[in-house]
């Protein structure tokens, strides 16, 4: 019996259902090839195969009733079994070595697609007419592809676009809809472009050397705020950010944080690997619980950090930095 074959009883067992009625599965990182046993799963809504070693999805196709399917880190290049799947609502596809997304256009009720981390992917046309898109991963595929098409995609509410060689994102402007946009490692300097998202609430831009943060204060509603590897040593630009929940600044060159001493809604605050040796701004945080200092000209005998310690701040000064995310 295989490894699968258990792991589906086991999970039928403890929920005191047959292997038939399971409506839910998860089964990640087993490295399983085989995947025919879950053609039972003739119920299930969700289904979660991360990690695994599948490139025969034909087991799925009679699975009518799935809306989420997790197929991250797999080595799948035939899709079409996935075309049956009318109720299929979000689907994970990154880091399969894709070639070819034509069939996605034809699954009707698909609002979540994550297809980011498959380089050799040439074409993605597909997705210009996709237009009920709400959530879309397409980082790390190209950094010379044209992306100007996801201008198009005005009910995007999501969207990734990390290592995509991208310096100019005007074509980001029409998307009103945007909560939570992630351009990490890019080289994108001006942001102006995303000054009516007034909906974004998160907001990445790690490692753009050289971008111009005066585009943030047209975002006073954001809430987390990714600015790390950028070199920065001005952070005045942030000061009217004031619903900033979590903010993440390490790997920069700061050394001034007058400017954020007024965020007073700010949790946990990231600043390893910076210059700062005066820590006085961050008595005015009331709300901050995590604060990572590692690598900065700061001791652990600063009056500031007995201060905060006292105030319940669990604060990080030796080693990597804490996960604050």
């Amino acid at each position: 019996m295989s490894a699968l074959h258990i792991a589906l009883q086991q999970a039928a067992e403890s929920r005191g259902v047959a292997v038939s009625d399971l409506e839910t599965f998860d089964f990640p990182f087993q490295n399983i090839r085989d995947i025919s046993p879950l053609r039972q799963l003739t119920k299930a809504w969700s289904l979660g195969l991360i990690g695994n070693n599948i490139t025969d999805i034909r087991p799925l196709e009679e699975l009518m009733e799935l809306q989420l399917l997790n197929l991250h880190y797999s080595s799948i290049s035939d899709l079409s079994p996935l075309r049956r799947l009318a109720k299929l609502e979000e689907l994970d596809l990154q880091n399969n070595g894709l070639t070819d997304i034509r069939m996605l256009a034809e699954l009707p009720a698909l609002i979540r697609l994550y297809i980011g981390a498959n380089p050799e992917l040439e074409d993605l046309s597909p997705l210009w007419e996709m237009t009920t898109l709400t959530g879309l991963d397409i980082g790390e595929i190209s950094e010379s592809m044209d992306f100007s098409f996801v201008q198009q995609l005005t009910e995007l509410q999501s969207l990734l676009l990390y290592r995509s060689g991208l310096r100019d994102i005007r074509f980001l402007e029409p998307l009103r809809n945007m909560r939570w946009l992630w351009l990490n490692y890019n080289s994108i300097r001006d942001i102006s472009a995303l000054a009516g998202m007034q909906k974004l609430d998160t907001l990445h831009l790690i490692s753009n050397p050289g971008v111009d943060l005066t585009g943030l204060q047209a975002l006073p509603q954001l809430k987390q705020l990714s600015l790390e590897e950028n070199h920065l040593s001005d952070l005045g630009s942030l000061s009217g950010l004031t619903s900033l929940e979590y903010l993440f600044l390490s790997d920069n060159e700061i050394e001034d944080l007058g400017p954020i001493r007024g965020l007073t809604q700010v949790k946990s605050l990231s600043l390893a690997n910076n210059r700062v040796k005066d820590l006085s701004p961050l008595l005015n945080l009331d709300q901050l619980r995590n604060l990572s200092l590692s690598h900065n000209p700061v001791s652990d005998n600063d009056p500031v950090i007995e201060q905060l310690r006292e105030k319940g701040v669990k604060v990080n000064l030796n080693g990597p930095q804490c996960s604050l995310r």
